[in-house]
């Protein structure tokens, strides 16, 4: 016999079953991509044990919600998914990174995530591996990547391709010859002079999510 849940135990488990089942193939699936243990997601999701403080922090994180989003009675926001790649590794083009698979997924309420006018399926999260745009981006951080945004403006920063490795960098053309100034905010990184066909522009960075979880 289930155990008699309060309504605010309830809501949670309605609300992290929806989740859940929009968002994974199976409660296996949850699991196994989170690293949970199979048979305490099952009890949450059968109405045998409630969800405690330690787990509904995991949830929210898991989820990408707000303190007290699984607690509300009314269905809680539409969330966008979306892939997330460490920028460690040999890529050879854009496409080739969303060939990979991606090391996790992350989440955004559809609500914040149409504020920053993106279209869906044309935005990936990148983890950067260095400090060399510390302050703005930190290493550790995962950076949401605006696919569209892929020409080049002056002075703007990108994530982009160079010698097949996946960097951020503020650009700055140099009109005497034609080339390019890859420029990192860390005054302890070098500056690199750089042919437009040597390099890939990914996109543009258009929001900072945290640091890195698998």
């Amino acid at each position: 016999m289930n155990l008699a849940l309060d309504s605010i135990s309830e809501n949670r488990r309605n609300n992290l079953v929806r989740l859940i089942e929009k968002h994974y193939s199976s409660l296996n699936d949850f699991c196994v991509k989170n690293n949970l243990d199979y048979s305490a997601i099952h009890r949450y999701a059968s109405g045998n044990m409630k969800i405690g403080k330690v787990s509904l922090k995991r949830f929210e994180q898991i989820f990408n919600l707000k303190s007290g989003d699984l607690d509300k009675t009314s269905d809680i926001k539409e969330i966008v998914e979306f892939p997330i790649y460490t920028s460690l590794g040999n890529y050879t083009s854009v496409d080739n990174i969303l060939n990979r698979q991606p090391d996790t997924h992350k989440n955004m309420n559809r609500d914040e995530f149409n504020d920053y006018e993106l279209e869906e399926g044309r935005v990936i999260g990148i983890v950067c591996d260095n400090d060399s745009m510390s302050p703005d981006i930190k290493q550790g951080w995962i950076v949401l990547v605006d696919l569209n945004e892929n020409n080049i403006s002056d002075g703007e920063t990108y994530a982009l391709l160079l010698n097949n490795k996946i960097i951020f960098r503020t650009i700055y053309y140099l009109a005497e010859n034609g080339s390019f100034i890859l420029k990192p905010t860390n005054p302890k990184f070098n500056e690199l002079i750089v042919q437009q066909e040597n390099i890939i522009i990914i996109g543009k960075p258009a929001y900072i999510i945290g640091r890195f979880r698998k």
